[in-house]
């Protein structure tokens, strides 16, 4: 699946979101998909059609691990949703200094 998403158009997925699905294991991990979900819906950066498939594939990396969600949320917090903040890159995309937002992505 990894390298279909790695085919994306930048309109479905954006630069940010596809450099964290290029460091995924294969098969993906379900902390490892929700990462690039977290990523895509803080920065703005994937299509409603993109947002459907990585729902799916956390799902199914979820069954497959046989953990919850909750579990792999205790991974997210442990981790990416405190660094970086996705939050502060979504104020940053919007804004209209684009400069700003490379320079951030650059230290992801």
């Amino acid at each position: 699946m990894r390298s279909i998403l790695l085919q994306a158009p930048d309109s479905h997925l954006d630069a940010a979101t596809i450099a964290i699905i290029r460091k995924w294991d294969v098969p993906e991990t379900a902390a490892q998909v929700l990462e690039a979900l977290d990523c895509a819906v803080y920065g703005g950066g994937a299509s409603d059609f993109m947002m459907k498939v990585l729902n799916i594939l956390l799902q199914s990396a979820i069954e497959d691990e046989k953990t919850t969600y909750e579990d792999v949320c205790k991974v997210a917090k442990a981790t990416w949703r405190t660094l970086p903040p996705y939050a502060e890159l979504a104020v940053l995309i919007n804004s209209p200094d684009v400069k700003n937002v490379l320079t951030h992505l650059r230290k992801l």
